[in-house]
């Protein structure tokens, strides 16, 4: 909440509109030729949140969705786009974390080089890469994906408050989780068809 508004749109300049105009500025040619790559840098930053990155999270996690939505849009041109989030020793990492301990900071400095995220970057670069819309993690010389999961929750067509209450334990129930990785999808969405309904219209401004 204390952060400058200068400092907000400095933010979003660098890591939201600048993914932006780099997309726009790269994506029409990868359509025309209906081949490409494109690979969004996020932040674990956007899926944990955390205090003092609120602002920092929230736009990475823009970018994440931007990501989803522009593989969405680019799956009948071939075009692929993911987002990767890296874990590394960077300088601009001690501009946000401190590890006072000398011994723990040169084990991490060692353990956590860029160098471990580069192999991720290249495979989601390369010809062979055949997943679109994805979440990745790399550092460490681990690579996982962050998926958007969903519970079975509850369904009933006269839902009421109290039926929210009394289903909360349904709602927040951790062993019915699922991937919900198309939201076209009636399988994901549950029982109710409307999203599938649902047809894009073309960009109108404003």
């Amino acid at each position: 909440l204390d952060i400058k508004m200068e400092d907000v749109e400095a933010l979003m300049n660098s890591n939201l509109i600048g993914t932006i105009l780099m997309c726009k500025t790269f994506i029409p040619g990868m359509r025309e030729r209906r081949q490409g790559n494109v690979i969004n840098i996020t932040s674990v930053a956007a899926h944990r949140g955390g205090a003092r990155a609120a602002m920092y999270g929230t736009l990475k996690a823009a970018v994440a969705h931007y990501t989803r939505c522009l593989a969405d849009e680019l799956q009948s041109f071939n075009v692929r786009v993911n987002a990767l989030s890296p874990g590394a020793a960077t300088r601009n990492g001690t501009h946000h974390f401190t590890i006072p301990d000398p011994e723990a900071k040169q084990a991490f400095e060692h353990n956590f080089r860029p160098g471990l995220v580069s192999p991720a970057v290249a495979w989601l670069a390369h010809a062979s890469c055949d997943v679109s819309g994805m979440l990745f993690h790399a550092g460490g010389g681990k690579v996982s994906s962050r998926q958007i999961c969903m519970t079975e929750g509850i369904d009933d067509p006269e839902l009421t408050i109290e039926a929210v209450g009394a289903g909360m334990g349904k709602i927040l129930d951790p062993a019915s989780l699922k991937p919900a990785l198309d939201p076209r999808d009636p399988s994901v969405t549950g029982t109710s068809s409307a999203t599938a309904l649902l047809v894009p219209k073309s960009y109108q401004p404003g």
